[in-house]
């Protein structure tokens, strides 16, 4: 049985938390909107988006919570198989560390964020 969209929230609030510029409200908003989708598990939570990438379709995922075991196992093989339905050819995720070690087929590369406020 799959969790309900309040314990969604609960789950996904850190990972949205330590996004500065991005509310809860507005991903509710953008998933509501079919923007983003909700994936949810028995104990966890997934937002994904799919961008259209110039050489085809990408899923993004955007935040995640939960019982990493359920993600890695039965989440993302679910998630990428329906990707891979609608037309995609690469997942993305800019993560923590951690994530790494939780999603071993994904490859990392080193990457930069830089930010300024205007």
């Amino acid at each position: 049985m799959t969790i309900g969209l309040a314990d969604s929230v609960q789950l996904l609030r850190p990972a949205i938390r330590r996004e500065d510029d991005v509310s809860l409200e507005w991903v509710l908003n953008q998933i509501q909107t079919k923007q983003f989708q909700l994936w949810q598990g028995e104990e966890s939570a997934i937002v994904t988006n799919v961008v259209d990438a110039g050489k085809g379709r990408h899923l993004v995922w955007l935040f995640a919570g939960g019982n990493l075991n359920e993600i890695s196992k039965t989440m993302k093989p679910q998630i990428e198989s329906w990707a891979k339905e609608i037309g995609c050819s690469r997942a993305h995720i800019t993560a923590r560390p951690g994530w790494f070690r939780a999603l071993k087929d994904y490859h990392q590369r080193k990457q930069v964020v830089l930010i300024k406020e205007l």
